[in-house]
This record gives structure tokens, C-alpha cells and sequence, in this order.
């Protein structure tokens, strides 16, 4: 960016609301001076750590047509790791609970995903031993849409992930109709 001649700066991360911490440098600032002749600075790191963990869920997708199978694609578990990519929950387990209304059935776990640990009706769980290990289609999963599904039915997803230990608990919930 432009900058005037020998410009002091201090560059510093904002945590606000975020999962992690600055550790280092000591002060938590870098300190620069950008001039005209040379305007960039390159190995400003900063060190984070995690605050703690943070399970939850961040989207539910999915199309649904009469007499075709859809993948529902969810991104869930560990929210730090999916949207910061900094792993902060190794070794932390929980469950992961789905339920789904509608016109629809379920087919089994999408390529790549988990398989249920138990399925009741339209409830599929999961117990999970390490949220840290998931890869990002973990909970993704097919169904079946009823040959005689009516236009503008409502096929509703909901959400739940739970552990012991949670930062955050505003997120561990989401529902999509």
C-alpha cells in the first residue's frame, strides 16, 4: 500500500472473538517501518495457540428431487480446525447427532464419510473418539427422496455435536429446511 517515506507501523493480530491467543513475539506487536523504496515486509509471524476447543456446525447442504438419491453435505466438528485450520482438538471425543424429516430415506454414509455408530428411524450418531482425525466429509451422508415427493415439501436437516469440553456453545447446533 502506499505509504509515506519512513512510516512506523505496528502490526498486531486482533483475537476478538477468535479461538486463539497470541504467544509470541512477547509483545504481541511487530513493530515496521515501510518506506516508498521498499513498502513490503516479509516474515512478520506471530505464534497462536488455542484458547481451548470448539465443536460445532457450520453448513448443512443438500438438493433434493423426487426419485433421486442427493449426498447432504455437512461440515461439522472441530471449528477451528475447519475455518482457521489450526488443530486444537486432539484427543477430544464427542457425539454428533443428525435427524432428518421428510420425504426422504436414508441410503448410507457418502463417499469418504463416517458410518453412523447407531441409526434409530431418521436419527443417525455418531461417537467419536478424536474430533482432530475427521476429515472435512466426515458426517456427509446420502437420502433418498420419495418417488411421490411434492414440490415444495419440506425435507428438514438438524444438527447436533456435543463434547466435554467446549469454548463455544453457540455454534454445536444448526437446522436447514
Amino acid at each position: 500500500f502506499n505509504t509515506d517515506s519512513n512510516t512506523n507501523y505496528v502490526v498486531q493480530i486482533d483475537t476478538i472473538g477468535l479461538p486463539l491467543i497470541v504467544t509470541c513475539p512477547n509483545s504481541f506487536i511487530r513493530n515496521i517501518v515501510l518506506t516508498n523504496a521498499d513498502s513490503i515486509k516479509l516474515n512478520q509471524n506471530f505464534g497462536l495457540e488455542c484458547k481451548g476447543v470448539d465443536v460445532g456446525v457450520l453448513s448443512i447442504q443438500s438438493r433434493f428431487r423426487a426419485g433421486r438419491t442427493n449426498t447432504v453435505s455437512l461440515v461439522a466438528g472441530d471449528i477451528i480446525k475447519e475455518f482457521y485450520k489450526a488443530n486444537c482438538s486432539n484427543n477430544i471425543g464427542g457425539i454428533v447427532v443428525i435427524n432428518f424429516s421428510g420425504p426422504v430415506n436414508y441410503v448410507g454414509p457418502a463417499l469418504g464419510a463416517l458410518t453412523p455408530s447407531t441409526i434409530s428411524g431418521n436419527t443417525l450418531s455418531y461417537s467419536l473418539s478424536d474430533f482432530s482425525t475427521l476429515p472435512s466429509c466426515a458426517f456427509n451422508f446420502v437420502l433418498a427422496t420419495d418417488t411421490h415427493a411434492v414440490i415444495g415439501s419440506s425435507i428438514c436437516i438438524s444438527v447436533t455435536v456435543s463434547t466435554a469440553s467446549d469454548i463455544n456453545l453457540s455454534n454445536n447446533s444448526l437446522s436447514q429446511c
